[in-house]
């Protein structure tokens, strides 16, 4: 179902911010737009940190915020981001890495268009 007027996001969950378009934090009272670059970046940030203490999702040990947006914040494409995660994710878990890697970015990975889940990009 596609949205066909102007809406705005309101919340204060990080996880949403994968998600294009207006944003609005009400603790923080900040309005703001998310791109699809930054969407993009958002999501395989989540990949690397993982999210353990909400959702039982484990990333990289070590790996938090600045560090994951060290390693994600100056790549502009899907195939280049996901290098990063399979690198990161191999050097952490070694022979499970690219499984648990797909299985945390499918549980991360918030739908936006019906039957259209993450898969891997080419």
């Amino acid at each position: 179902m596609a949205i066909e007027e102007p809406c705005c996001i309101v919340s204060i969950d990080k996880d949403l911010l994968q998600i294009p378009g207006m944003h609005f934090n009400f603790v923080k009272g900040l309005l703001y737009e998310i791109d699809e670059q930054e969407a993009l970046k958002c999501f395989y940030r989540s990949i690397l940190t993982g999210d353990l203490p909400v959702d039982n999702i484990p990333g990289i040990n070590g790996l938090g915020p600045v560090k994951s947006g060290k390693l994600i914040n100056h790549l502009t494409n899907a195939l280049d981001m996901y290098k990063v995660c399979v690198e990161a994710y191999t050097k952490e878990y070694k022979d499970s890495a690219l499984d648990l890697l797909h299985r945390n970015a499918q549980l991360l990975h918030i739908r936006t268009k019906e039957g259209i889940g993450w898969t891997p990009p080419k």
